[in-house]
């Protein structure tokens, strides 16, 4: 069997190539192939695709041009360092972590810092607490905040999540706490407030006392024989 190859024109970094076999004016096929520096052209999938249309939507084709785009944005966002501190960024519409680098994915521009919302209710009758974020995914708070799906704690939608905690503590102070501590901006409903005291307050006063003698506690000096005597 003589295939011959001819590549038409390149779509979202693959290459369309058109296969036909000598002899046989009838049969020619169509796919999207990753065509090597040496000129190796290696299709994406293994289907005969008969028109050009086929190709370019083809499944195998589709999951190849995301996994190229997706490395190119990859590259685009590691390209500038995020700005010191950021959790997350935005550009285009869309977000990011700083963790993975501080330029747009989509345009390479520089991120804007964003802080996340999240809401974080205790529903004490069902034993409850959701986590409701704006902006980011609700997985990311999930994360940080030290929880994981299956550990009580599953994904409602995109921006929700819930944790049952049946006979344990309600853990929305220490999961509020956490988010805090990592840059989101909380709000809490349903959550007692901590208890605000003036630390180490009585500790201090009692300390200064001890190290200013006043005439109350200031020792008497010893009495012995001959100052009674004297006297």
């Amino acid at each position: 069997m003589n295939l011959t190859t001819q590549t038409l024109r390149t779509i979202d970094g693959l290459t369309l190539a058109r296969f036909t076999l000598a002899g046989d004016d009838e049969w020619e096929c169509y796919g999207l192939c990753r065509v090597s520096e040496d000129g190796t052209v290696s299709p994406v999938c293994r289907h005969e695709h008969r028109t050009e249309g086929d190709a370019i939507h083809c499944r195998n084709a589709e999951v190849a041009r995301g996994e190229i785009a997706a490395e190119a944005a990859r590259k685009r966002c590691a390209a500038l360092p995020a700005p010191e501190g950021a959790r997350f960024l935005s550009h285009c519409g869309g977000y990011w972590p700083a963790s993975v680098g501080g330029a747009c994915p989509t345009c390479g521009a520089a991120g804007e810092r964003l802080v996340p919302s999240v809401e974080v209710e205790d529903v004490r009758g069902r034993r409850w607490t959701w986590v409701r974020t704006s902006q980011v995914h609700a997985h990311h708070a999930l994360s940080d905040a030290g929880r994981v799906p299956g550990d009580g704690a599953r994904q409602v939608s995109d921006e929700s999540a819930v944790i049952e905690w049946g006979k344990a503590e309600s853990p929305g102070r220490v999961i509020a706490d956490a988010l805090a501590a990592k840059g989101w901006a909380v709000k809490t409903k349903g959550i007692a407030r901590k208890r605000w005291t003036q630390p180490g307050l009585f500790d201090a006063l009692a300390a200064a006392s001890d190290a200013t003698p006043t005439a109350a506690t200031t020792p008497k000096r010893a009495r012995t024989k001959k100052t009674d005597a004297a006297e």
